[in-house]
């Protein structure tokens, strides 16, 4: 369909080998590293798409629903107001939370347009897996040169948070298990180490819908029953977080009366803070929990500050990749599918696409599924 030209071809590969290397575990050691990773995230996927302008595509995107979801998320910029700031500060805010939904999107296009030979662009998220393990097993040991002096986390390998770590070992460890299988095992002890509670479930739900596409039952559900057994120990944490005395189920229903109050535009870009974290600080002073500090739930976040047609758009999206996933399928189709569904778990009780480090990858990993979707579909 298009001309093609080697050398530029290899030199987007290398781009985006170096765009998954970094994504996770981009910092400024002076700036906080989530402000560090959205930059990167923002400026990586312009700088990638930059690089593949130097080749021709090598498929085109006819993608409605992602078209009409940027196209919402436009609109909400210049909808509204911003609660409790002055109008050019609602503007600025409302442009720099569409550029990051631009940014997602564009990354998606990039890759999906230029990406082949898939199984080259997993080399790098094996690389760190291997360095997060080992920087894990440095800071059991008390040994921890990369955030003693930037910030009190620890046990959070080349990451920032210990959560995050979580998020991205479980959305990678399919991607792991096709490439070094036996990596996995360092991976759980990772994992075991976070005491992450959702990581593990979704990991547990990708591990099962391997096993059914696959029929490799003996290796997953050994996985399954680790995920399974290493979560079961917090169950009254998470019994806890259910129960209407956690904060996360204060937050959850605080953000759904947000949304039934503006449920078409939502609230707009950035507004989840004021209109349920920080009402909370009153709630959790006067009954002795903790300061909730996020939604803990990418779709509540989304449907407060966008509306829920934009999470029915983005619905839309997922539901038309979710019908070409029939038929027999290959090993990496499947453990790409597996990835995004863990991170479509994860989302449902932790916020994870709102960070660079996660998003990043996550985003690659879902254009990497639509190509491998494409080619079988074709």
């Amino acid at each position: 369909m298009f001309e093609r030209d080697s050398a530029f071809d290899k030199i987007f590969d290398t781009a985006l080998k170096i765009y998954l290397f970094l994504s996770p575990v981009f910092f400024f050691r002076d700036y906080r590293p989530s402000f560090a990773g959205g930059l990167f995230f923002l400026l990586g996927a312009l700088a990638l798409y930059c690089v593949s302008l130097l080749t021709a595509p090598r498929r085109i995107l006819p993608s409605p629903w992602a078209g009409a979801f940027v196209l919402w998320c436009l609109v909400r910029v210049f909808y509204g107001d911003f609660i409790g700031s002055g109008e050019w500060y609602n503007f600025w805010l409302s442009s720099a939370g569409f550029m990051y939904v631009f940014a997602g999107v564009l990354l998606y296009r990039t890759v999906y347009c230029h990406a082949h030979d898939i199984g080259q662009y997993f080399k790098p998220i094996v690389i760190i897996c291997w360095l997060n393990m080992f920087m894990v097993i440095l800071q059991c040991m008390g040994i921890d040169f990369m955030w003693a002096h930037v910030c009190s986390f620890s046990k959070s390998g080349f990451m920032a948070h210990p959560t995050q770590l979580a998020q991205y070992t479980a959305m990678v460890m399919p991607i792991v298990f096709i490439t070094v299988p036996w990596l996995c095992l360092g991976l759980l002890f990772v994992m075991a180490v976070l005491k992450s509670s959702t990581p593990f479930i979704a990991l547990a739900v990708g591990a099962v819908y391997y096993a059914r596409e696959t029929g490799a039952k003996r290796w997953v559900l050994a996985v399954l029953g680790a995920a399974l057994a290493l979560a079961a120990y917090k169950w009254e944490y998470l019994l806890w977080k259910l129960t209407t005395t956690g904060i996360r189920a204060r937050v959850a229903l605080d953000g759904l009366r947000a949304v039934c109050q503006r449920p078409y535009m939502g609230w707009g870009y950035g507004s989840f803070y004021n209109q349920v974290i920080d009402p909370m600080k009153t709630v959790s002073a006067q009954t002795g929990l903790a300061a909730p500090i996020q939604a803990n739930c990418d779709y509540l976040h989304t449907a407060v500050e966008l509306g829920i047609p934009a999470l029915i758009i983005a619905g839309l999206f997922f539901g038309g990749i979710a019908k070409k996933l029939r038929g027999r399928l290959e090993r990496v189709t499947i453990a790409l599918a597996s990835s995004v569904v863990i991170t479509l778990v994860v989302m449902l009780n932790q916020t994870a696409i709102r960070y660079g480090s996660i998003a990043g990858t996550f985003v690659v990993l879902l254009a990497l599924l639509s190509v491998r979707l494409e080619d079988v579909n074709a």
